[in-house]
C-alpha cells in the first residue's frame, strides 16, 4: 500500500482554467535510482505531481534518511514544451540559469501548505546559475546541455523539523509553485470602416480606461485609429474583459462591437512609455466596409 509524501502543485496565471499539460515536473536520474530501493514514487498529476512511499519500505526510507548526510535529497526537474511561456510570463531568468526551489527554504501559507518561493510568485529570487554548486549537487552534468526550466529540491531529514517526511506522524503537506502572468499595455488598431475619429473604446465593467493616440499609419497603406489601455492588464489564454467599440450619440451611444479580443502572446513588442521601456500588446481589429 502506498501513502502520500507529499505533493508539488504548479500554478500560473495565464491559465485560466489549470495549468494545462505543457508543463512537466520529474525525477532525476540520479533520483529515480534512490526512489526505486527505497519504495517511493512520483505520480503525474493534472496540476504538478504527488509523490508516495510503499508503507512496507518505511523503516528503510527512515533509516535512510537518519543516516544519509544531509539527509535524504530528492531532485525533480520542471520542464515545458511551449516556446510562448517567456512571452506570457513575468520573471524570467537567463540563459545561463534555471529556477531553483527549495523545500528548506519553503515559505509557510498553512499547517499543510507551503510555497517554494520568497514572494507571492516565482521572482529572480529564485533564479540560479547553471553551474552553481547547488545545481551540481542534483542535476546530472548530461542535463545541463540542455537544462531544464526550473530544478526542485525536496529535503527529507529528521532534523529538519517542519518538512513533510514519513518520520513523523503528520500529514502530508502540499507544495506550491506559482508563476505571475506578464503585464502588457494594450493598443487596439481600429481599421476600416471602425477607422472614424468620433468612435471610442469603453470597458463595460468601468475598469480600464483608453487613450486615443489618434491616426496611425500602417504597412500597406492603411490608416488606423489607435487606442492605448492606461494601465498594464494581464495576459491570459482566456479573458472576461468587455472592452466595446461605440459610436458617440443619444442615451450613451451606440455600440459596434460588445466584446473586443483581448491580447495575444503571439503580438507583443516593447517600447518606451513613461520614460521606460514597456510591453505592449497590438490588437487589430478591422470592419468590413460600409456598403
Amino acid at each position: 500500500m502506498y501513502l502520500p509524501l507529499c505533493e508539488i502543485i504548479l500554478e500560473h496565471q495565464f491559465f485560466t482554467n489549470g495549468i494545462g499539460r505543457t508543463f512537466t515536473i520529474s525525477p532525476t536520474a540520479q533520483t529515480e535510482v534512490l526512489t526505486g530501493k527505497l519504495g517511493v514514487l512520483s505520480r503525474q498529476t493534472p496540476h504538478g505531481i504527488r509523490i508516495v512511499y510503499d508503507v512496507q519500505h518505511v523503516e528503510a526510507l527512515r533509516q535512510y534518511a537518519s543516516n544519509a548526510q544531509p539527509g535524504l535529497r530528492l531532485a525533480f526537474t520542471l520542464t515545458t514544451t511551449d516556446h510562448f511561456f517567456a512571452r506570457y510570463t513575468e520573471s524570467m531568468c537567463p540563459d545561463d540559469g534555471l529556477f531553483y526551489f527549495d523545500t528548506l527554504g519553503a515559505q509557510a501559507e498553512s499547517s499543510e501548505s507551503y510555497r517554494l518561493h520568497r514572494e507571492t510568485h516565482v521572482s529572480a529570487s529564485e533564479v540560479e546559475p547553471l553551474r552553481s554548486p547547488r545545481v551540481d549537487a542534483l542535476l546530472d552534468h548530461s542535463d545541463q546541455g540542455m537544462p531544464p526550466l526550473g530544478l526542485i529540491h525536496l529535503s527529507l531529514a529528521p532534523t529538519a523539523g517542519g518538512l513533510p517526511e514519513v518520520l513523523t506522524p503528520m500529514k502530508p503537506r502540499t507544495y506550491y509553485i506559482r508563476f505571475a502572468a506578464r503585464q502588457t499595455y494594450w493598443t487596439y488598431y481600429l481599421l476600416g470602416n471602425f477607422a472614424r475619429d468620433t468612435l471610442y473604446i469603453e470597458d463595460a465593467k468601468g475598469k480600464t480606461e483608453f487613450d486615443a493616440l489618434g491616426e496611425v499609419s500602417l504597412p500597406g497603406n492603411r490608416v488606423a485609429r489607435a487606442f492605448r489601455s492606461t494601465s498594464r492588464l494581464l495576459l491570459q489564454d482566456r479573458y472576461h474583459h468587455r472592452f466595446q467599440i461605440v459610436e458617440p450619440g443619444a442615451n450613451g451611444g451606440r455600440i459596434l462591437m460588445a466584446r473586443l479580443p483581448g491580447a495575444n502572446v503571439r503580438q507583443m513588442h516593447h517600447e518606451r512609455l513613461n520614460r521606460s521601456e514597456e510591453a505592449v500588446s497590438d490588437i487589430f481589429i478591422t470592419s468590413a466596409p460600409s456598403r
